[in-house]
């Protein structure tokens, strides 16, 4: 997979790793997502650009015990791509306890990441 922008790739790894989630599945049905506050919509356009395969928007609206929450999801399910996600650190199902900068990494930006 062909990765344009090593720096913006390493702001994605770590925005993935603190906010996004990467679900598993049987059988490679597995997606990557990533929901942020409408308000910050225009991370997520600019992310689905740098993203080397196709990839979905969509917004959601709902109310819960906190309030109205109006945000947006970015979505992915290319395998190739969740494989890829996977080398350079972000885990599947819960992370908490289990994620770590991708330091092997040649080309990762720290600063980016960091970001």
């Amino acid at each position: 997979m062909d990765i344009q922008n090593y720096n913006d790739f390493s702001y994605l790894i770590g925005l993935l790793q603190t906010d996004g989630s990467l679900y598993d599945d049987k059988r490679n049905r597995g997606k990557l997502q990533l929901e942020i506050g409408i308000k910050d919509q225009d991370i997520i356009y600019k992310l689905s650009k740098i993203i080397p395969v196709n990839n979905t928007i969509s917004e959601r609206k709902r109310t819960t015990n906190k309030g109205y929450l109006h945000s947006i999801c970015l979505r992915v399910c290319n395998l190739n791509f969740r494989d890829l996600i996977k080398e350079w650190g972000v885990p599947a199902g819960k992370k908490s306890q289990n994620i770590s900068p991708p330091l092997h990494i040649q080309h990762l930006s720290v600063i980016d990441y960091i970001r």
